[in-house]
């Protein structure tokens, strides 16, 4: 993740609370035994978007009180999670430093 916002020109951001933020998301998702996995990444208005996908049935719907609390610790300006039949979305928006001027132009599509 940090290499992607490095990319994208954000450079002063906590790169190891995102990744712990990431930890925490995707291990939540493991957990639930679903069928697939997906991690996505955006970045809009100085902020990153980190989205975690878990999909087919779930038989229960942990609480995710805790992992909510975890990933706010970590600076997170916001989080929350979503279920449905097809799984579960877990999602937290991180704060970042805006890009420099001069990486916008050169910036790489992923």
């Amino acid at each position: 993740m940090s290499e992607a916002l490095n990319a994208w020109g954000y450079h002063r951001f906590d790169a190891e609370a995102a990744n712990a933020v990431v930890e925490l998301l995707v291990t939540a998702a493991v957990e639930d035994g679903g069928d697939h996995l997906s991690v996505h990444l955006a970045d809009h208005q100085d902020h990153a978007l980190v989205l975690v996908l878990s999909s087919g049935p779930h038989a229960e719907r942990p609480d995710d009180g805790s992992l909510l609390h975890a990933v706010a610790t970590q600076g997170a300006a916001d989080c929350g999670t979503e279920s449905a039949q097809d799984g579960r979305r877990r999602w937290a928006l991180l704060d970042l430093a805006p890009p420099t001027p001069a990486s916008l132009t050169s910036r790489p599509k992923l």
